[in-house]
């Protein structure tokens, strides 16, 4: 796992966006794999987080709604539908994975630990922890494609 990886997940979850437009171009295309298996694991990390007491479709549903008008002013605009078929994928549905093109996984990746992240005061206060253990499970994650 690279630095870069680490760091810019970093910036995903305390908000800076210059940081994450500096990592952009530090990134080669011959690490996107390794990025993205990366930030997967973050971001298995934060659906637990989040969804620890409830992970029903109603939970997940009105997370969405928020991250709706959390992003509202976003462009291009979020993607809710598409947001919503990966936290499902992840939580069990797994065959919602098909359904979503790899792009807007990544990007609904992003956009959900970027809010989990920034409002979890213990994501926030021990964000290297979860770093570290992101590290370890996607570590864990390229152990068993092999």
């Amino acid at each position: 796992m690279k630095a870069t990886h680490r760091e810019y997940v970093r910036a995903i979850a305390v908000g800076d966006s210059d940081k994450i437009r500096e990592l952009d171009d530090l990134i080669p295309e011959s690490e996107w794999e390794e990025f993205h298996t990366y930030v997967a694991a973050f971001f298995s990390l934060m659906l637990e987080q989040r969804f620890a007491n409830d992970s029903s479709r109603d939970a997940i549903s009105a997370f969405v709604n928020e991250m709706r008008s959390d992003y509202r002013n976003m462009e291009p605009p979020m993607k809710p539908l598409m947001v919503e078929a990966v936290i499902r994928a992840s939580a069990g549905e797994e065959h919602l994975f098909s359904e979503v093109p790899p792009r807007d996984t990544v990007d609904a990746h992003f956009l959900v630990i970027g809010k989990i992240a920034r409002q979890s005061d213990d994501v926030q206060t021990r964000l290297d922890h979860y770093l570290s253990e992101a590290e370890g499970l996607a570590a864990q994650w390229a152990v068993e494609d092999t």
